[in-house]
């Protein structure tokens, strides 16, 4: 595989991509970080997490919205500039139920857990069940877009227009590259909830005057969880890669993929150490540069890992 020559227009299109991904993974994982929050916040009493909870639903909600707009966004620039690829939802509707009922999930659930949090005074226990219930439709609906796409995309049958939901199911189901690509998805989420989540925090500090050692243990916990969540979504990647070979490699040199996979897994590794100088210092609001230089090396770390797995449906 040739690399292409790098220009202005192919890193543009790599960067808007990125942001993207990033934003629609931290809107989903928000909210798996506000459930864990408020979960763990609960079993040590600590009332700083049920506040960083209460952020991180907030900060799910805003995503959530950009999700919803951006994926209507996307189907008309897709039926615009490659009406080859979204034919087959617009000759046969109903695959996209699936994805529609998933989403309908995660936006009832997402709502009815942020929106409640002054009855979850009186009912702690059931306002983490709607957390726990808004967290399932993460998985459902990053697993469930991917089944569809595997399904539609990694061989294109040529009876692809007129075949029915249920086989498109199994064969999306059948599928080897699922089990680890949701596995991924779900943990790159919940790392970019955190990891973007830091910033948030900066933007509320000066509106949620919690006082500073709220932020400075909220910036510890979430950053020690956006170290968590990616270093597991590095390792179910490398997994993929590892099944992606020798097309990754090859002996004559290098591959475009090939550096796009070591690339988002040096960004990953670095995002991690820059995390962990904020989780480990103790005045963590004093390591702006490093949130950001970790946000910046997540975000590089997504570009290359997006682009990476878009080949199994779409060889590059």
């Amino acid at each position: 595989m040739n690399i292409p020559q790098p220009t202005l227009g192919l890193l543009g299109v790599f960067v808007i991509l990125a942001l993207h991904l990033c934003a629609v993974y931290t809107g989903l994982g928000a909210f798996s970080l506000a459930w864990l929050s408020e979960t763990v916040g609960a079993a040590k009493k600590k009332v700083f997490l049920k506040k960083l909870s209460q952020q991180m639903s907030a900060l799910g909600i805003l995503f959530l919205a950009y999700t919803l707009v951006s994926a209507g966004g996307s189907f008309a620039v897709m039926q615009a500039q490659y009406p080859e690829l979204i034919r087959p939802w617009l000759d046969n509707p109903m695959i996209a139920a699936p994805m529609a009922a998933a989403l309908a999930w995660l936006v009832l659930f997402g709502l009815l857990y942020a929106f409640t949090w002054r009855s979850a005074k009186k009912s702690p226990g059931l306002h983490r069940s709607l957390g726990l219930l808004t967290v399932l439709g993460v998985p459902a609906v990053l697993g469930v877009s991917l089944c569809m796409k595997l399904a539609l995309y990694s061989e294109l049958p040529e009876n692809v227009q007129t075949m029915e939901l249920e086989p498109m199911l199994r064969a999306g189901l059948s599928h080897p590259m699922l089990a680890p690509l949701t596995v991924h998805s779900v943990l790159l989420a919940l790392g970019c909830g955190a990891g973007f989540g830091l910033l948030f925090l900066l933007t509320r500090r000066n509106k949620d005057d919690f006082g500073r050692d709220y932020y400075n243990y909220a910036a510890q916990f979430t950053a020690n969880t956006a170290i968590l969540g990616t270093l597991g979504a590095l390792a179910s990647e490398a997994w993929v890669a590892s099944q992606m070979l020798p097309s990754l490699m090859l002996e004559t040199g290098p591959t475009l993929l090939g550096l796009l996979a070591a690339g988002g897994g040096a960004a990953a590794l670095l995002a991690t150490i820059s995390w962990a100088v904020v989780a480990r210092s103790e005045n963590p609001l004093r390591r702006k540069p490093a949130m950001l230089l970790a946000a910046l090396l997540l975000l590089m770390a997504v570009a290359g890992f997006s682009a990476v797995n878009a080949s199994i449906f779409l060889p590059l």
